[in-house]
């Protein structure tokens, strides 16, 4: 998962963006996730 928005991504284990999360900053990335993601909020 990459993050190239320019904005602030919060991805999340559940639906509807509730459960376990975690944000990725604008130019990062992750190799691996550590559950399959089921929603996400970009913030800004």
């Amino acid at each position: 998962m990459s993050n190239q928005s320019g904005k602030l991504i919060t991805v999340y284990k559940d639906a509807s963006c509730y459960g376990s999360h975690f944000d990725i900053k604008p130019g990062h990335y992750s190799d691996k996730t550590p559950w399959p993601v089921k929603s996400m909020a970009v913030w800004g």
